[in-house]
């Protein structure tokens, strides 16, 4: 490259740079920025005062959040003076009521027990909440509160009980361990041979249960297997079965009832019989003697 060409380009390079030094636009975002770093600046004294204001890096970002920080601040400022000022005017225009000169006058002509009873209803009307001092109202109110009462105790009432138990309980518990605890106590000298003695049965026990399981599996498996298969009619059939069973029996029962008086011997039984129907005729006997004197009267 020629020296000519080189001296053109740094004319160039002179050129772009005293346009970019003295350019209008540059020069306005310089003067901007410099306002909002004086803005922050400010800001930031006022704040750390009169402590020195902390070192940062002072970049675009940090500019950009720390003017909308700044910014917010002040609004906030701003809105907070406003509502004091808003506040201040409405306590300087305020102007307490004059109490009216009719209560007054009740007030002066009231006994002190009748002076005491209206201070207790209104009390008792702003705690139930009767703010126009109804009497209806506020013996509704009263009862209604008497009743939550009332539903409060009684469910309260089992939690009470539960409660105590397990206090007992756990005063029982302690008692019980201070006593173990206790220097007093004795462990049983015969403490092993249970131990070993419990643990058998445990193990025999475990194995009966077992046993047991498996039986009452294969009883189920079998039911299963063969389950009994009945209709109606069946059933019906099978009713009618006992129900004749059951006349017959009755029948048999009127039979032997007559016997059941007979000794259990065979022979002894037949003299009781003989004895019987010779009972028998006597009477017949007898009867035909009646019959025969009746005839004759």
């Amino acid at each position: 490259m020629d020296p000519s060409s080189k001296s053109g380009l740094h004319m160039v390079d002179d050129d772009w740079a005293s346009s970019a030094v003295f350019s209008p636009s540059l020069a306005r975002q310089q003067q901007h920025r410099a306002k909002e770093w004086s803005f922050v600046d400010q800001w930031l004294l006022q704040k750390y005062h009169p402590r020195p204001i902390p070192p940062f890096e002072r970049n675009a970002d940090t500019l950009r959040v720390l003017t909308a920080l700044a910014s917010a601040n002040e609004a906030a400022d701003e809105d907070r003076a406003l509502r004091l000022e808003f506040k201040q005017n409405i306590l300087s225009s305020y102007k307490p009521k004059r109490h009216d000169d009719k209560i007054a006058r009740i007030r002066e002509g009231l006994n002190r027990d009748a002076s005491k009873a209206l201070d207790s209803i209104a009390g008792a009307s702003v705690k139930l909440g009767v703010d126009t001092g109804s009497i209806p109202q506020a013996r509704e109110a009263l009862l209604y509160l008497t009743k939550e009462e009332c539903e409060v105790e009684q469910s309260i009432l089992p939690e009470e009980q539960t409660l105590s138990i397990l206090i007992s309980d756990i005063d029982e518990a302690q008692a019980a361990l201070h006593k173990y605890q206790s220097e007093e106590y004795e462990i049983p000298k015969d403490l092993p041979a249970k131990l070993a003695e419990w643990t058998r049965t445990i193990k025999i026990l475990q194995q009966k249960s077992a046993e047991y399981k498996d039986r009452a599996t294969s009883l189920q498996n079998a039911y299963r297997r063969n389950q009994p298969k009945y209709t109606i009619e069946s059933l019906v059939e099978l009713e009618n079965d006992v129900l004749a069973l059951q006349e017959h029996v009755r029948s048999l029962n009127g039979r032997t009832k007559a016997y059941t008086l007979l000794p259990p011997d065979s022979k002894a039984a037949q003299r009781k019989i003989e004895e019987a129907r010779q009972q028998l005729e006597q009477l017949r006997s007898e009867r035909e003697g009646l019959y025969q004197r009746l005839a004759r009267a």
